[in-house]
């Protein structure tokens, strides 16, 4: 890594040289985590600054979490005399700031949450200070004090610090440590003592807003963004609660899990920091679109067509070699299907009082079901096109089904996460609804609805009454297409075994 001195302005200032990115792979456990390739001698004050007054590094950084800084007195990490300030830590849910130690097991340490402060996508810019009297704060933005996250306040080891052990190096890392940990990339970096104007006084520091973060994961202006804004102002807000009440009583503050608050599907989609999927961005389903696909599908016939009369007399071979391997592709299809359409209802009966079909203020037609399927009276629930909702009929075999599997099963149209609603249940998460309405239109099929048959018929001229017991069970029979249910084309099936079941 390059640097140089930039001295444009009185201030000295070391900087990444323009176009320079550093990536850093997630930090190993087994290596003791911090080394000396977390650390550049370059990277660090300038050498005509005073040490003692305090320092400010700017930089932009890409990372789905765990975007990880250090000022430390030399090149590497030392107990006890370096601080950690981690962006995004705990999955995306919180900012750390934090000093070990020289016990190694001990620390001072206060964490803020942060609304998915870090972007995977886009490099969002970051800001740290450690202010002359001790105090250090860390903060977004490309001012420095301006949307502060949070401040760790060490004045009193700061006093009792020796001009040697002042800080004046800095060390990028990536403290992700789970199986979805990525590589993070920064660049734009600028490492510069605090400016003469703010020693006595400090550097300003302005509270970051909910709405200062960039919330990621969806399509701008999205159902699903919308409700994941709202998760999150609903958790820091309670939060902010949690921490108002330990400053009133006096006690500790400790940052509470998003389970306190929400919901256990909605706090499992926080912590989870899902992947975003594939983006289909466009309507395939549109009038334009179709007509786009008939041409093509006209284009592509007429070429086949020129094709077999410019080699017609060697076609016959190749017709039967083509009729032969799909006759075997669909015979190879039917051996894997476990059971037929109708054999895939015959446990419905048993789980049918499980099911939550839509409230009827969204339905097209007002379908009178059974009182316990359309138990609904919410009047201001609404569609959520990026969702696919899934309710299994075999109990016994859906319990066996986890995540990965879902996850497998829609993986051409790009899912991004599965929030499950119970052991039947569960929402699949796509990017855009057009994704999932690719999704739903070629794995599912139609349920025919049911027609209402009249309660007279003329046969023969004479007028035939059904039975009050026909009638009756025709009436208990819920018109699940008239809901919009559709049957899978295909069952959900395990990749691999485990322990809740085979393969």
């Amino acid at each position: 890594t390059s640097t140089s001195t930039s001295t444009s302005t009185s201030l000295p200032v070391v900087n990444l040289k323009a176009g320079t990115t550093i990536r850093v792979s997630p930090i190993e456990r087994k290596c003791g985590g911090w080394s000396e390739e977390h650390y550049h001698e370059s990277l660090r004050l300038p050498k005509e600054s005073n040490v003692r007054l305090g320092m400010v590094v700017t930089f932009e950084a890409m990372g789905r979490e765990c975007v990880a800084i250090t000022l430390s007195p030399t090149p590497d990490f030392t107990l006890g005399k370096t601080y950690a300030i981690h962006f995004g830590a705990a999955q995306n849910l919180s900012t750390v700031l934090r000093r070990r130690l020289p016990n190694g097991t001990q620390s001072v340490d206060i964490s803020f949450p942060t609304p998915r402060i870090c972007d995977e996508y886009c490099y969002q810019k970051y800001w740290v200070i450690l202010q002359g009297n001790g105090q250090l704060s860390a903060g977004i933005g490309a001012i420095p004090g301006r949307q502060c996250v949070g401040t760790l306040d060490d004045q009193l080891y700061h006093y009792l610090r020796s001009g040697i052990d002042a800080v004046q190096c800095v060390g990028i890392g990536n403290s992700a440590l789970n199986k979805q940990a990525r590589d993070i990339k920064v660049r734009n970096m600028r490492v510069m003592s605090l400016p003469p104007c703010f020693i006595a006084t400090g550097v300003p520091l302005t509270e970051m807003t909910t709405t200062a973060a960039s919330i990621t994961g969806g399509v701008a202006g999205s159902a699903r963004e919308e409700e994941e804004q709202k998760l999150w102002a609903d958790y820091v807000s309670e939060c902010n609660k949690a921490k108002a009440r330990a400053v009133k009583f006096g006690t500790e503050y400790n940052q509470p899990p998003p389970d306190a608050f929400l919901k256990w599907s909605e706090a499992r989609r926080l912590r989870s920091n899902p992947e975003r999927g594939f983006i289909t961005g466009l309507d395939t389903f549109s009038k334009e679109e179709k007509v786009k696909a008939e041409k093509r599908k006209q284009r592509f016939q007429e070429e086949d067509q020129e094709f077999r009369v410019k080699h017609g007399g060697g076609m016959d071979t190749e017709d039967s070699t083509a009729q032969d391997l799909l006759i075997e592709d669909n015979e190879e299809k039917k051996s894997k299907d476990p059971w037929n359409v109708e054999q895939a209802w015959d446990n419905e009966n048993k789980v049918r009082k499980f099911r939550i079909d839509p409230p009827s203020n969204l339905l097209d037609d007002q379908v009178n079901a059974d009182d316990q399927a359309m138990d609904f009276e919410n009047a201001s629930a609404k569609w959520i096109p990026e969702k696919i909702h899934l309710f299994a009929t075999d109990w016994a075999a859906f319990k066996q089904i986890r995540t990965d599997d879902l996850m497998s099963y829609f993986s051409i149209y790009g899912p991004s996460y599965v929030e499950w609603l119970g052991e039947l249940t569960c929402n699949v998460l796509f990017e855009d609804k057009y994704s999932a309405a690719r999704a739903m239109a070629a794995m599912s099929q139609e349920i025919p609805r049911i027609e209402k048959e009249d309660a007279s018929n003329s046969n023969n001229g004479e007028e035939e009454i059904l039975s009050e017991e026909m009638q009756k069970n025709m009436d208990d029979r819920p018109d699940l297409g008239a809901m919009g249910w559709r049957f899978c084309n295909f069952p959900v099936r395990k990749i691999g075994n485990d322990r809740f079941g085979r393969k």
